[in-house]
């Protein structure tokens, strides 16, 4: 029992780990696109948050100036922070996680009805809105295996087992986990 509840242990954090490592990935490859952005490269990498760079791409294809541009900037830098505080806040607990994978859902959302609503050609970002929910996968399952590091915390505490002693009385033994949670 205990060598499958610590195989479990060990699945899960790593399901959690990966889900963590997208989410500072896509934070990476997102200022990563800004940059390459403002220095005028057409090219951008799949694994990013899309509204950001493409606000700042239509700003920059209309040559919008003035307060919008800057409102876009600070939302982007507003949003990473969110994101970096999701990852940096995750190691605590699901909720980080899940607040991730709601800001990044409505990311993928948006980039969506971008893609289908004002792009000439649609299949070009196929691949982006892809790699968008397989991003989304992983922070799903991510969210799932700190769900079931939770309970088999819960388990251990919780796990009793009963022995005789020498005189035949039973006793209780109770085994409690001293590790850190995830």
């Amino acid at each position: 029992m205990n060598q499958r509840l610590s195989e479990q242990k060990a699945n899960a954090r790593h399901c959690v780990a990966w889900g963590r490592t997208c989410l500072l990935a896509v934070v990476m490859f997102s200022l990563v696109n800004q940059l390459l952005l403002a220095l005028g490269v057409d090219y951008h990498f799949l694994i990013s948050a899309a509204v950001p760079y493409y606000a700042d791409w239509i700003c920059l294809k209309i040559n919008l100036t003035g307060i919008v541009p800057t409102l876009m900037t600070l939302g982007s830098v507003a949003l990473y922070v969110a994101y970096v505080a999701c990852w940096a806040l995750s190691r605590k607990g699901r909720v980080w996680l899940s607040v991730a994978l709601g800001l990044y859902g409505l990311d993928t959302l948006l980039l969506i009805v971008f893609t289908f609503t004002l792009l000439e050609n649609p299949l070009s970002c196929v691949l982006e809105i892809v790699t968008h929910l397989a991003c989304l996968a992983m922070l799903v399952m991510a969210i799932h295996s700190a769900g079931e590091l939770s309970r088999i915390r819960h388990t251990e505490w919780h796990q009793h087992t009963y022995d005789t002693d020498e005189e035949g009385f039973v006793e209780e033994k109770v085994m409690i986990d001293t590790e850190e949670p995830v």
